[in-house]
């Protein structure tokens, strides 16, 4: 497809204020809880009409935008989409860098610079923001302003955007720049286990990309939030930042089947069984205080033991632990965390009734273990550390997404880094596997960045000087 760019428009908004006070939600596939509260009755006749930007680009686009009670606004492809194959260019109708790097990115190009449903809110942000919204209607008010909105119609505003905004701006540590509000974008729901992505194409426009095959007719998603997560957390993270309960398929899959079931296991106390202990029910700490089932031998197992031992007095103080580290990383040397992430893993993973090794306290302590092991000198514990971190990205989530090129791309020069430390009798070995690691880093980047991505040809290039 050729490159479609979809110009700044103020028309652009993700959801009508009639959606918002429907409490239809931006959920993915079949996704979406409807809310308990009575909704508001819509006239008759009233019509989700086509954003006007997108409208003048429906020709030229592989995917249209529909319309269902259910779904709200969502894109369907119009044809079989390829991985890789560009959906959209975008520029957003306005974009805000976030305080971080207020003073650290040109405000222009994002390029680094050397200096719903209504029981859905939190009360607390209605609160504040209506609070805010009132007061800015009395200024203006005071001011002779024509034409103003009242602070009711400010607030479903406030909440349109706040549902909608994307960051963006994203380099090589996996941290947005800045926030933007993209029309087009929007109309994509969310998946936990998401068929499309979308990543800065230079300043502040992005691109949308196809991670899996797709079928004509199929709906196209994409990611609001940290899919390394669990099921738990994610539902959480979502509720409070896009006012949704997340009804995805990965989210609806029983979570002894779901590769869910990874980030939360505790391992079989019984020595010879591969099974894992799950909670009676995925969720919130109280429903886990029951006995823990093993999905292989059937076993049951308090959840938690006088000893502190149980499956729940694990999980729980693994979390706890990964925390009061994380406080103290920045206040004491590198070698000095690093056996404090060390003494982590030995404490609560490896073994019978432990955590599994892809437990995500276990799996969050290794990129800031990498880099402790890093910076002290210790390039073959780093290499280590981020191969177990790609190791298990492919058994709870095997879909290309660009965090995994970064990290793939990153393993890739660590390797180079360390052959040119060798021997010369080892030399060619070890260089065959860093630009074999830089090729599978390339795939990826051709897939979620396009092949003439800056990133995508750095990587081939170097991949083709170690091959």
């Amino acid at each position: 497809m050729t490159e479609t760019t979809i110009p700044e428009s103020p028309s652009g908004t993700a959801k009508s204020d009639a959606e918002v006070e429907a409490g239809q939600q931006p959920d993915n596939p079949d996704t979406v809880k409807p809310s308990s509260a009575k909704k508001k009755k819509k006239g008759k006749g009233k019509k989700h009409e086509m954003l006007p930007a997108l409208q003048a680009l429906e020709g030229q686009l592989p995917w249209k935008v529909f319309v269902s009670q259910r779904l709200g606004r969502h894109g369907l492809a119009k044809e079989a989409l390829k991985p890789g194959q560009l959906l959209l260019l975008e520029e957003p109708v306005v974009c805000i860098i976030l305080p971080p790097c207020v003073s650290s990115v040109c405000h222009h190009c994002l390029e680094d610079v050397n200096t719903t449903a209504k029981p859905l809110w939190d009360e607390k942000w209605l609160h504040s923001v209506r609070g805010a919204c009132k007061e800015l209607h009395r200024q203006l008010s005071g001011k002779g302003a024509r034409g103003l909105a009242d602070a009711q119609q400010m607030l479903e505003w406030a909440a349109l955007i706040q549902s909608n905004i994307h960051g963006t701006g994203t380099d090589d540590t996996n941290q947005d720049k800045a926030i933007g509000l993209y029309p087009g974008l929007s109309m994509l729901n969310h998946s936990c286990q998401p068929n499309c992505t979308w990543s800065p194409a230079g300043g502040a426009r992005i691109q949308i990309r196809a991670l899996t095959p797709i079928a004509s007719g199929e709906q196209l998603t994409v990611s609001y939030t940290n899919l390394m997560e669990p099921r738990s957390q994610r539902q959480k993270d979502l509720l409070k930042s896009k006012h949704f309960v997340c009804q995805c398929l990965r989210c609806r899959q029983p979570f002894a089947e779901s590769n869910d079931r990874l980030l939360e296991g505790v391992s079989c106390t019984s020595a010879s069984c591969p099974g894992l202990l799950l909670g009676t029910v995925a969720g919130t700490p109280e429903e886990l205080q029951g006995a823990w089932r093993c999905t292989e031998c059937g076993k049951e197992v308090p959840a938690r033991s006088p000893g502190g031992t149980g499956p729940l007095d694990l999980h729980q103080a693994a979390l706890g632990t990964w925390q009061q580290i994380s406080l103290q990383s920045g206040n004491h040397p590198h070698a000095k965390i690093r056996l404090l992430w060390e003494a982590l893993l030995r404490q609560f993973g490896g073994g019978p009734g432990k955590l599994n090794e892809c437990h995500v306290a276990l799996f969050d302590c290794l990129l800031p273990l990498m880099n402790c092991c890093r910076a002290t000198g210790d390039d073959t514990a780093a290499i280590t550390h981020l191969q177990n971190v790609l190791s298990i990205y492919a058994r709870v989530l095997p879909i290309p997404i660009p965090e995994l090129g970064n990290f793939t791309a990153l393993l890739g020069m660590m390797l180079a880094e360390r052959a040119a430390k060798s021997p010369p009798a080892l030399r060619s070995r070890t260089r065959k596997a860093v630009g074999e690691t830089l090729n599978r880093a390339a795939e990826i980047r051709r897939i979620c960045l396009g092949p003439d991505h800056p990133k995508t040809l750095e990587t081939e290039a170097q991949a083709k000087v170690c091959l």
